[in-house]
């Protein structure tokens, strides 16, 4: 799969240089926790708030220093949509066709 030059222009990424070293080591240590656990397919782990992916969006949130007390709420909110989201481009894609002007908005 290729990505435009574009689309990576546009996108943010964790800047790992400006990491301290502690954050490096828990990073470290999340990775080595997970990185061999089977994961669902994306649907399902927004579907579920698979434990894994929790903690590895958790993990993110608290590096980009989002206030503990909305971080559960956040992540919920945030599957949800995403879910929501994922639904709707299914059934479009099973029905074929393509989203109508109210529909694209919503």
């Amino acid at each position: 799969m290729e990505i435009d030059s574009y689309v990576l222009e546009e996108t943010t990424a964790l800047n790992t240089m400006k990491l301290t070293s502690s954050e490096r080591e828990d990073l470290l240590r999340l990775y080595e926790r997970v990185a061999h656990s089977p994961l669902p397919s994306i649907r399902d782990q927004l579907r579920t708030e698979h434990h894994v992916r929790k903690e590895i969006d958790v993990a993110l949130l608290r590096l980009l220093e989002m206030p503990e007390n909305q971080i559960e709420g956040f992540l919920s909110d945030l599957y949800r949509a995403l879910f929501n989201e994922l639904e709707q481009l299914r059934e479009v894609m099973s029905e074929g066709r393509t989203p109508t002007e109210g529909e694209e908005d919503a």
